[in-house]
């Protein structure tokens, strides 16, 4: 899905705190990534040095606080004039509350700053995501299928 609107602050939820975070709280965001996807465990270490490279490329990675607690994550990774915008993922507890939109405008917002003339995401056809995405202004630019073979082992 692709943004091409302005800055979307006002649908931003007061309640919600971002932050973007630095490479030294990247075992706090991978927990609430992992927590709010349901990941496998065995992951985790890929995961992390995945968005720490990032991280050292200029990407940024975020968390949402509710109370002081973080309860949602996000990442955005600019390249060639498009921002991009993965792993927003809010704990299950939190959900319906502006967690994700509030993290999704954060990215948005600073890809826009970060002088990004695209801003895209990636949702499940159907899925709550693509709906709240959609209320935000993205719309669908492409479709992509995944194609999977199990292997029997012999």
């Amino acid at each position: 899905m692709v943004y091409r609107r302005g800055p979307a602050e006002d649908k931003m939820n007061p309640g919600v705190e971002v932050k973007e975070i630095s490479k030294s709280e990247m075992g706090v965001w991978v927990d609430i990534v992992f927590a709010a996807f349901g990941w496998p465990t065995e992951w985790k270490a890929a995961v992390e040095k995945r968005f720490v490279g990032w991280m050292g490329k200029g990407g940024k990675c975020y968390l949402a606080y509710i109370e002081g607690k973080p309860v949602g994550a996000c990442v955005l990774i600019s390249l060639v004039d498009t921002g991009r915008i993965f792993a927003v993922g809010t704990l299950e507890k939190y959900r319906r509350r502006g967690v994700g939109t509030t993290l999704t405008v954060r990215a948005v917002t600073d890809s826009i700053r970060h002088g990004n003339r695209l801003h895209t995401l990636e949702a499940v056809k159907g899925g709550s995501a693509e709906r709240l995405y959609k209320k935000m202004g993205f719309v669908t630019d492409h479709a992509i299928s995944y194609y999977v073979k199990e292997l029997c082992a012999t």
